[in-house]
């Protein structure tokens, strides 16, 4: 993920660049935590928890955007917010859907159709990352 907070937030590209470096080095270590909550929470609680948390910080991304978009009188604030909101979401993407993603749809599944649920799910997830990478800016 490229972090373009230079255009959209009003960052500096030195201060982008070394945000793009800690955002990746958080999903690198984020992606330890579902190793101890996978099994205590559960794998559906923990998904659904996530995705909520996911839904409501995008919703607050896009009102801190705006405010930095439109230039307004709080838009430096808001542009640290937004970056800041980045962090959670990756937290909570790695926490709750990257590792779920994997695990889940081959423990719903009977066990007759286990092995082909898996390969259908994973297949489905890759060709949908292409197109998200493909067809989003």
């Amino acid at each position: 993920m490229l972090f373009r907070s230079n255009k959209s937030l009003g960052f500096d590209k030195h201060l982008s660049g070394l945000m793009g470096g800690a955002l990746q080095t958080w999903f690198f270590l984020a992606s330890f935590i579902p190793w101890l909550l996978i099994d205590r929470i559960g794998r559906r609680p923990l998904l659904l928890s996530m995705i909520s948390l996911m839904a409501c910080i995008m919703a607050i991304q896009a009102a801190l955007i705006f405010q930095v978009q439109n230039n307004t009188s709080s838009a430096h604030k808001a542009g640290e917010a937004a970056a800041a909101m980045l962090f959670i979401f990756e937290g909570a993407f790695t926490i709750g859907f990257q590792a779920t993603v994997w695990v889940y749809p081959s423990e719903i599944l009977p066990l007759r159709l286990r092995q082909r649920g898996s390969s259908v799910s994973t297949a489905s997830n890759w060709i949908c990352n292409f197109l998200i990478v493909q067809i989003t800016p």
